[in-house]
């Protein structure tokens, strides 16, 4: 995390140090996105009731577990932010705007005509 963002002593994360901060809550929120993923195996060591130990990671899966679990938290705060899904910002935080916004957007982005242009009629 210190190398991403450029700030120590972040772990264990401190949830005073970050409420503080909101740009490096928003930092902290962002890079944890991109080192996160989620184990596809898993067995039990027994000796000494050692644990679960897990192989074979998904990063796909485990960034979209992350976004949906983030922005569950974040749907619930004042913040007005969440975790984007889709698009060149997946994984960054954006503003929240209200859902025919977002419906119009979504509709643009996947139009894919090229040119990136929306052709406004009256």
């Amino acid at each position: 995390i210190e190398h991403e963002i450029g700030v120590g002593g972040l772990w264990p994360l401190q949830t005073g140090r970050l409420s503080e901060d909101l740009d490096l809550f928003c930092d902290v929120v962002e890079v944890l996105h991109d080192l996160v993923s989620r184990p596809v195996d898993r067995w039990y060591h027994t000796w000494s009731e050692c644990g679960w130990y897990h192989s074979n990671f998904s990063i796909e899966t485990g960034r979209t577990i992350y976004r949906r679990r983030v922005n569950q938290l974040l749907k619930r705060s004042d913040i007005g932010l969440r975790l984007a899904d889709s698009g060149e910002d997946v994984g960054r935080l954006i503003r929240v705007t209200d859902e025919a916004r977002t419906q119009l957007v979504d509709a643009v982005l996947a139009r894919g005509d090229g040119d990136g242009c929306l052709e406004l009629r009256y």
